[in-house]
């Protein structure tokens, strides 16, 4: 369960690059995808702050200029380090959608014995929703993610 908790605060922020949540399409560009095969996975610090849109990355001192391939290999090598059920996805070319679209496509689709989905704790959120959740600005999915401050634990 606490690797799944570390997922969820890792993909609330989607690379740091403006979380993925927001919904907005984007075509797919031509040249290099980054993409060296099934199974092959590159570490997701190769592709840490490259973002297609640099003004939304989270870490704006570190961002550099990149593509939406770019945001889409981090999600795929990242999920492949870290998620619980990495063993269950299928392993797609991140040239093949947009982030959000490419962040769906990193859960496993699996059902428990009861009928459930298997991955019930993964979603996407946009950086700034983040962000304002953590000034006091909340919405619902039933869980605050916060910091142990000096004497409070």
């Amino acid at each position: 369960m606490r690797q799944v908790l570390f997922i969820l605060v890792a993909l609330l922020l989607a690379a740091g690059c403006g979380g993925g949540g927001s919904g907005d399409s984007v075509e797919p560009e031509t040249g290099e995808t980054g993409w060296h095969g099934e199974g092959i996975f590159l570490p997701s610090d190769n592709f840490y702050q490259v973002c297609a849109d640099p003004s939304k990355a989270y870490d704006q001192a570190n961002v550099v200029q990149g593509t939406y391939v770019d945001e889409n290999n981090w999600l795929r090598s990242f999920t492949h380090e870290t998620y619980l059920w990495y063993d269950e996805i299928a392993d797609t070319d991140p040239a093949c959608c947009s982030t959000p679209e490419y962040f769906e496509l990193m859960k496993t689709f699996e059902i428990t014995a009861s009928g459930n989905p298997k991955d019930r704790f993964s979603f996407s959120q946009n950086t700034r929703e983040h962000l304002d959740s953590q000034k006091g600005v909340t919405f619902g999915y039933g869980f605050i993610i916060g910091r142990a401050q000096e004497g409070f634990y």
